[in-house]
């Protein structure tokens, strides 16, 4: 069974910890670790994978240039940069090809994923036809054309080589309006618009002090799991996983296979806290917030063509309040109750 697994987390939420030990200690041999930060430098002494390659001795980022990548700006400035970026990414085929042989690993793991999509980025723009980019700058065009496919390509391949389970992690990152960052708000990196359409279960990984034993907690944001119950009636399909595991192993995550969460009266800690739910805001994806103003776009298109009369009133100044406090378009037309492209027309008029 093919599963694609993605972890989100801030540094020291234990993402790399879950990655590495994604597999019973039996299996560790069937491991296959790729390491582009150094991030699991003190675990890969403690857990012998059956391959683990420095892949951060071959490029070496900072956290400016990772953060310019989760707010979408090129990582780079010249062609020296983006050309270094394609090299590395010939590296990691190359690499790939030489190592990761055929039926002998059962997992692969990518901690962080962020390098490799500014690799694949650099290698499409490096040589558009290659790899089916048009060229055009149009909004969008060079991720749709050449990079998506390449990506999901590459996972394919994973999966052609024999590996069953595919673990990529990625950094949290602050989310900025105006130039500056929005207090308590941050998002996962890496192209979510793909990892969310593909994984099997996605999770965000936090600190917990009150695990004794210092493991995390994760909020699922995605689980494709339910469990199949069979009635005279038919099947029925129930949710194994609670929104939030306050305990996260793995062996937790095979309890809850045994004897799935009770979403209707959740256990102490199955359900995300305030701050926790408005961090997990920010999990709309450029496409998404694209759609949905494309959407609005025509909402408002119709309302301007109807009577003045009947439009709602619009609090401009109530609007502005809240958008300079950095509540998101969607949360202003839920809070005041105001039809989103209105307030998104607001918003562009202030």
């Amino acid at each position: 069974m093919k599963q694609l697994i993605v972890l989100t987390g801030s540094k020291g939420s234990g993402k790399s910890t879950a990655a590495a030990t994604i597999a019973p200690p039996s299996e560790a041999e069937k491991i296959f670790v790729i390491d582009t930060e150094n991030s699991m430098s003190d675990i890969v002494d403690q857990i012998e994978f059956g391959q683990y390659v420095r892949a951060y001795e071959r490029m070496k980022l900072d956290a400016t240039m990772l953060d310019r990548v989760a707010n979408g700006d090129l990582p780079w400035v010249n062609d020296s940069q983006r050309g270094t970026m394609a090299e590395y990414y010939n590296w990691f085929i190359t690499m790939l090809n030489e190592r990761l042989s055929a039926n002998k690993y059962k997992y692969l793991i990518i901690d962080t994923i962020e390098p490799l999509e500014m690799a694949f980025t650099a290698a499409v723009q490096a040589n558009p036809k290659a790899f089916g980019w048009s060229g055009s700058k149009v909004y969008g065009r060079l991720e749709t054309e050449g990079v998506r496919p390449l990506y999901e390509g590459l996972l394919e391949a994973i999966y052609a080589r024999g590996v069953e389970t595919i673990v990529l992690t990625t950094h949290l990152h602050s989310v900025w309006q105006d130039d500056k960052p929005i207090v308590n708000k941050v998002k996962p990196g890496g192209r979510m618009t793909v990892l969310t359409r593909l994984s099997t279960l996605m999770l965000w990984m936090l600190p917990n002090v009150g695990n004794e034993d210092g493991a995390p907690a994760a909020m699922v944001l995605k689980a494709r799991m339910g469990k199949m119950i069979a009635t005279p009636d038919g099947w029925k399909t129930r949710r194994i996983l609670p929104q939030r595991i306050p305990h996260f192993s793995w062996m937790d995550v095979d309890a809850y296979k045994q004897n799935p969460a009770n979403l209707a009266n959740p256990a102490p800690g199955e359900v995300p806290t305030q701050a926790e739910n408005e961090m997990i805001s920010e999990m709309l994806t450029n496409e998404q917030m694209r759609l949905m103003v494309m959407g609005a776009e025509i909402q408002l298109k119709q309302m301007q063509d109807t009577p003045m009369i009947s439009r709602p009133p619009v609090p401009i100044e109530a609007i502005a309040n809240l958008h300079n406090a950095g509540v998101l378009p969607p949360e202003i037309a839920q809070q005041l109750t105001v039809p989103l492209p209105l307030v998104l027309s607001a918003i562009k008029s202030l």
